[in-house]
């Protein structure tokens, strides 16, 4: 059990974890088990080897470990955040296929692509009514355009 502060004062709660985090926290209070938290257990800080899963929408850290690429796993084209323990990797980054390693169970690798690989971007501006000419005009990502029309 360890010692916390809520806004109701001090109290005495349970050490929970989660996997992989270096150190373990302690659940709220008037909670009896860690496996029936309703919210699981958020890491403060993972464990040497190991990295914070980020939300894929907000790059947030979520509070979870995940495995950290090694070295060789970025050289061999794995994409960060998808890499495992046994050398494995679940996607690749652009100019690198998926390729399925049958003598480790059916888990994947990165191979250099063998022909250019298509990649698809869009690109936004902003305008009034007035029509502008293409030319040198200003380009953004959907979320650019968004902060531009709300900031300006």
């Amino acid at each position: 059990r360890n010692v916390a502060k809520d806004s109701q004062g001090s109290y005495c709660g349970l050490s929970c974890g989660s996997a992989h985090c270096a150190r373990n926290g302690t659940a709220a209070r008037d909670v009896h088990s860690c496996s029936k938290l309703k919210h699981p257990f958020l890491c403060e800080r993972c464990e040497q080897g190991w990295e914070f899963e980020l939300h894929r929408k907000t790059l947030k850290p979520t509070g979870k470990c995940s495995f950290s690429c090694t070295a060789e796993q970025i050289q061999a084209g794995c994409a960060p955040g998808s890499c495992s323990s046994d050398d494995s990797c679940k996607s690749c980054v652009p100019g690198f296929t998926p390729e399925e390693r049958s003598l480790r169970g059916g888990s994947s690798s990165c191979t250099k692509a063998a022909a250019p690989v298509s990649l698809n971007f869009y690109m936004y501006r902003a305008q009034s009514d007035a029509s502008y000419p293409p030319e040198n005009t200003d380009l953004a990502s959907a979320a650019g355009v968004m902060w531009y029309l709300h900031n300006e």
